[in-house]
């Protein structure tokens, strides 16, 4: 069931933001350090003006202490409850496992709030903060926003122009831009280093006419790889999802009720890491499908991501940036 949601305005926005904070200063005290990202960031660097959720970032071995936060908490006296419709409980196994958690303040008939929790975000190696210390940094903001929803990519390429305009160059990594891109490579030029993370960095760097089809490319490749990504846990989360379905009482119980039945459901029906071992296998799956979209594109041009950001997998390829390979007159 797909709980409704309120309009998202600019005055329950900064409610939310309020809140967050609030959460935020609470957990602080308690010697934890949550991180906000996804929309309620975006509204903080001031690229947007409203958001309906509030995703936060903690840490994996801290979940049984923000639950037990969350489950004391009320916004506007609405108190919190689990949303049933996807994710796996607030337990460390799960986090550490890439998945992610949801929640929600109201009932399921009138939703005030909903405060969404990753242990382990995708594509983020090293979350920090920038200037806010309770907000992700831009560009790890950025690399969350690296979905399959087409809604999400204006914000990656205005974080990292943003991030450039502060002279921090991993904002090479975000703009899909090609002028702004052509642009900042005449003020600066990204180092080795980032051109190995992105190596289609080097066919701006060289000004090469195909770098319009790469970004192009690299973009349907994020899109595939987080499409892929997402399939995988839904895939490993059904036989769970119908355990939960099968207990409609369970919608309305207190979060920490909820909690206690829907982790004796997952230590059966719910795999911890459904990503372990397949790290690679999905890369090369997403290369292929853009390699077979494009004329004449090269996969190792293409990155090669971590997933998740502290993988089991310490010896996979897909966690480790190969070096670019040299630029062939094909790609020029």
């Amino acid at each position: 069931m797909q709980l409704p949601k309120k309009e998202a305005t600019v005055e329950s926005t900064e409610a939310l933001k309020s809140f967050y904070e609030e959460v935020g200063n609470a957990l602080l005290a308690k010697g934890l350090t949550p991180l906000a990202t996804g929309g309620i960031a975006c509204v903080a660097y001031k690229l947007a003006q409203k958001t309906k959720d509030c995703d936060i970032i903690i840490p994996v071995d801290q979940a049984h202490r923000v639950l037990e936060h969350i489950a004391t908490t009320t916004f506007h006296g609405a108190p919190p409850h689990y949303a049933l419709n996807y994710g796996a409980p607030l337990d460390s196994r799960w986090l550490a496992g890439g998945w992610s958690s949801h929640t929600f303040f109201g009932d399921a008939e009138n939703t005030e709030a909903r405060l969404d929790i990753f242990g382990l975000p995708p594509r983020v190696k090293n979350p920090r903060p920038d200037e806010k210390r309770f907000y992700l940094s831009r560009d790890g903001v950025a690399a969350m926003k690296k979905t399959q929803r087409d809604k999400d990519w204006p914000f990656v390429s205005i974080l990292g122009m943003k991030m450039l305009v502060q002279d921090n160059p991993r904002g090479f990594l975000h703009l899909f831009d090609e002028q702004e891109l052509l642009k900042e490579m005449k003020i600066r030029t990204p180092s080795a280093e980032l051109i190995a993370e992105r190596p289609v960095l080097e066919l701006a760097r060289i000004k090469s006419p195909n770098l319009l089809k790469y970004l192009k490319a690299e973009r349907d490749f994020w899109q595939t790889l987080d499409r892929l990504r997402l399939d995988t846990y839904k895939a490993a989360w059904v036989p769970y999802r119908k355990a939960v379905e099968a207990l409609p009482e369970l919608r309305h119980a207190p979060l920490l009720t909820q909690h206690a039945q829907l982790v004796a459901l997952a230590q059966t029906l719910l795999p911890k890491a459904p990503l372990a071992g397949k790290h690679a296998q999905l890369i090369q799956q997403a290369k292929a499908v853009v390699v077979a979209t494009y004329n004449a594109v090269d996969a190792n041009l293409l990155p090669n991501p971590i997933l998740i950001a502290d993988e089991d997998d310490a010896g996979d390829a897909a966690t480790t940036a190969r070096p670019a390979k040299p630029v062939s007159p094909a790609d020029l």
